[in-house]
């Protein structure tokens, strides 16, 4: 095959500001994502032992790395509050009460433990291009909210939450 024929049809590089995140159960989160990305991934190898050599077998598990998603703060906590409540839910701190109405919501309702989420990830044109669904995630970990004083300008505050979720699907959308 000569280098005519091996040009791919696309050209365009990836640009990381061409996405939208949309987690169904945080509504007041979505508008203000700053940064998310596809987790990382991989599998498990398992060896078979021979007389001269161990011999790598692929294939034993799937592994997905952890999701960081990054937003900024609204003034009143609301979005905050979202997965701040979330996580409360579902670790139910004071007592299982807590816990019993989240996990006795209808699937789908928008109230249980887990949600779907989506990112989309946008063309040069910002067109959507590939929907990457993640399917049952929840927050296991929200980072500090940092007040400063002494900061010579507003930066306004973003903090990140992770998700555990069972997997994700790239489903491309052209």
């Amino acid at each position: 095959m000569s280098a005519i024929e091996n040009v791919p049809v696309n050209k365009n590089f990836l640009s990381p500001l061409g996405f939208k995140f949309t987690i169904n159960r945080t509504p007041g989160v979505n508008y203000f994502v700053q940064q998310a990305s596809i987790p990382g991934t991989s599998i498990g190898i398992a060896t078979l032992a021979t007389p001269f050599v161990d011999l790598p077998l692929a294939g034993v598990r799937n592994t997905y790395n952890d999701l960081d998603v990054t937003f900024r703060v609204d003034e009143e906590l609301r979005n905050y509050r979202e997965i701040f409540d979330w996580m409360v839910a579902i670790s139910f701190p004071d007592d299982f009460v807590q816990h019993k109405a989240i996990a006795a919501a209808r699937p789908g309702s928008g109230k249980g433990i887990y949600s779907d989420a989506i990112l989309t990830i946008l063309n040069s044109a910002r067109n959507p291009i590939i929907d990457v669904n993640f399917k049952n995630l929840f927050p296991y970990s929200l980072s500090d909210l940092k007040f400063d004083t002494t900061a010579t300008e507003v930066n306004y505050i973003e903090v990140t939450a992770t998700f555990k979720y069972q997997s994700f699907t790239l489903n491309y959308l052209i």
